[in-house]
């Protein structure tokens, strides 16, 4: 593993630190290490109770980060205390999810209270219906298994047993099969007979469950299946019924149609978007090539991109970003000269995916070095510009993709530059050490495993 001491650990001021705490950058937690808790503990301890992740959704946790921040300091019993407090009263989902991770985190390492707390709390979720009535449940399961797997099931099977038509958690089919899906399969099967509730939890979860059906589809059928579904869901004559009614608000169900149509489909619809005088009707046909290549350029498409704004914009920008033209090249380069790259504007660097030039690198890489962007500009932003270094593959792209890496808010935009930098070979040392300490798995991960190749 790369020696942390041939790069230089920088002191943080509170503003730098708290900056790095919301992204996750491992130098929030090189600076602990080097320089202690003492100056910057309510800004731990406020990351631990608010979620700060860009989407928690889809980022992975910052709990072991945290945990590894406080775990050895003097400060320990005050923030475990104020986790396990907030755990009891938090109603955010994303913060409670957090809470639930460091409480089982607390509670592996012997902490009886933060246990408590946590089952009471589980507990609690899963007796009432609501839409984060699976909170703490992984976390339950992985502090007790199989046993606390019984014991969400006979909560769930209850709730059945009172209202049948309840819906209650199926996490168990939302991961990949493991121990305890198997173990709590055959437990079901034996004590069913024994136990109504665990019984009519089983049958709900036969009804959509592979591993309860015995059926464990791989991935090509899983992906036929959903295409079929989705040809099954919409069709030519709904989508054009379903525009012209100018139905839905968000892209959705436009857009995973254009993904599933076919060439004589897609050009059905861009001649109906061509003819079409309605904004409205036409911003939901234009939603269709969101991801799909439109089947022809057309003058008229740059014209409406150009001359309106807001979602019309955005609209016309997405599908002209997905076809290749010169004229399509050269309104890129004038947006970016121009710094057009906010709000509707922000994912005008996509027009640059199939449209981009090596000298386009200079141009992009001065235009957003020297501005200034909200969190969610930077984040499309950042994204397209890893994408255009994706398709392109132009080492002449490495200084921008190395400010992505810095100003992006998300960690999966943050873990997508280093790749990204790794493939044009622009990865360099300073970045890879920090990375080590990333609050992100698989940051982390990826960047111990290039380190111990160095």
């Amino acid at each position: 593993m790369m020696n942390t001491n041939i790069y230089p650990i920088k002191r943080l001021t509170r503003r730098e630190f708290a900056s790095a705490l919301q992204k996750g950058l491992g130098r929030a937690y090189l600076h602990v290490s080097h320089y202690g808790l003492d100056d910057v503990s309510d800004l731990v301890l406020k990351a631990c109770l608010q979620d700060q992740s860009y989407d928690p959704q889809t980022e992975s946790s910052k709990a072991k980060w945290l945990f590894t921040m406080f775990k050895d300091s003097p400060q320990r019993d005050e923030l475990a205390n104020a986790i396990i407090s907030s755990l009891k009263t938090k109603r955010d989902t994303w913060d409670l999810q957090q809470l639930f991770e460091l409480s089982l985190i607390l509670a592996q390492n012997g902490d009886e209270q933060a246990r408590e707390a946590l089952q009471k709390r589980v507990f609690e979720k899963a007796s009432k219906p609501s839409s984060d009535d699976w909170l703490g449940s992984d976390e339950w399961i992985a502090l007790t298994g199989l046993d606390g797997a019984l014991d969400l099931a006979r909560i769930y099977g209850t709730r059945l047993l009172n209202n049948s038509n309840d819906i209650v958690p199926d996490h168990f089919g939302l991961f990949p099969i493991n121990k305890i899906e198997e173990a709590l399969n055959r437990a079901l099967k034996t004590f069913a007979g024994q136990d109504k509730a665990l019984q009519t939890y089983r049958e709900y979860l036969a009804k959509s469950n592979p591993v309860f059906t015995g059926e464990h589809p791989d991935k090509e059928t899983r992906l036929k299946r959903r295409h079929e579904e989705i040809r099954r869901q919409y069709n030519l004559i709904s989508i054009l019924n379903d525009a012209k009614n100018k139905k839905g608000d968000y892209p959705g169900f436009y857009t995973t149609f254009g993904q599933h149509a076919t060439t004589g489909e897609l050009e059905t619809i861009f001649n109906a978007f061509l003819k079409e005088k309605d904004d409205e009707i036409r911003l939901r046909l234009l939603w269709v090539f969101r991801r799909s290549q439109i089947p022809t350029f057309d003058e008229s498409l740059l014209k409406w991109a150009k001359e309106t704004d807001g979602q019309y914009q955005d609209a016309a920008i997405n599908a002209l970003a997905q076809f290749s033209d010169v004229r399509i090249h050269e309104w890129a380069k004038q947006k970016v000269s121009a710094n057009e790259l906010s709000d509707s504007n922000s994912n005008g660097l996509r027009l640059f995916i199939l449209n981009y030039e090596k000298e386009d690198a200079l141009l992009i890489t001065k235009t957003l070095i020297s501005n200034r962007y909200n969190k969610e500009d930077l984040h499309t932003l950042v994204w397209d510009i890893i994408d255009i270094s994706k398709q392109n593959h132009d080492p002449s792209l490495a200084e921008v993709l190395r400010w992505g890496y810095e100003k992006t808010p998300c960690s999966n935009c943050r873990y997508r530059a280093i790749v990204q930098l790794e493939a044009i070979n622009q990865l360099n040392g300073e970045i890879l050490n920090e990375c080590q300490f990333d609050a992100a798995q698989d940051i982390a991960a990826l960047a111990k495993e290039k380190s111990s190749m160095q």
